[in-house]
């Protein structure tokens, strides 16, 4: 009895072997999601945004006009090429003598705005007007859809620069597709239903 609890065990460990989990994550700013192909847009010196540092990272610089009281959105989007949860580092940075409050970072998602710095209630915790924040967060995006990172900012009295880091799309577990065993799987299985065979052959089971 035990040797055939033994083989039932092994019957187990392969076809668990032939069960695989679907899911894939693209760490960086590569491949769909190179910095190739994401849109920057802003007005007459509404910011910048400089991609040298791909894939590893990028970095968004708000604006700084001088014209005071006109806000200026800047915003660096990708329409979503998968199903995909979005992840992401942040450093935040601004020489605006009275802080974040005047140069706001966050994300965006069709067109509407989760902000950052600055905020009450904030998801980095109370309302602040501090110089350099830092966070780390994530959203889900659907194929199509058009995401990414925007400054709003009164272009007046200094700066702001966020270095987004960290990057990661990660698509969702799905149902595993019918798909051919792997060769080390499928010897495993046939060891297995073997032994249980001749096992069963050489001495019966009694109840």
């Amino acid at each position: 009895m035990k040797r055939v609890t033994l083989l039932i065990l092994v019957l187990l460990t392969a076809v668990l072997c032939l069960i695989q989990t679907v899911s894939a994550t693209t760490m960086g700013f590569k491949d769909a999601y190179d910095v190739s192909n994401w849109t920057f847009t802003a007005p007459y010196k509404g910011g910048a945004v400089d991609t040298s540092g791909a894939p590893g990272s990028v970095k968004m610089t708000s604006s700084w006009d001088w014209n005071y009281g006109n806000w200026e959105l800047a915003k660096f989007e990708l329409a979503a090429p998968e199903d995909a949860l979005i992840s992401f580092h942040w450093d935040y940075h601004t020489t605006d003598g009275a802080g974040s409050k005047w140069d706001r970072f966050g994300w965006i998602l069709n067109g509407v705005w989760k902000q950052l710095t600055y905020c009450n209630p904030c998801e980095q915790g109370w309302a602040n007007n501090n110089n350099h924040i830092w966070g780390d967060n994530s959203f889900q995006v659907k194929a199509g859809d058009t995401f990414g990172f925007y400054f709003y900012s009164d272009g007046y009295y200094g700066h702001a620069t966020t270095v987004i880091s960290n990057f990661k799309a990660t698509t969702p577990q799905l149902d595993p597709p019918a798909m051919v065993p792997e060769p080390a799987s499928l010897f495993l299985f046939g060891v297995g239903i073997l032994g249980l065979s001749r096992a069963l052959r050489k001495k019966p089971i009694k109840g």
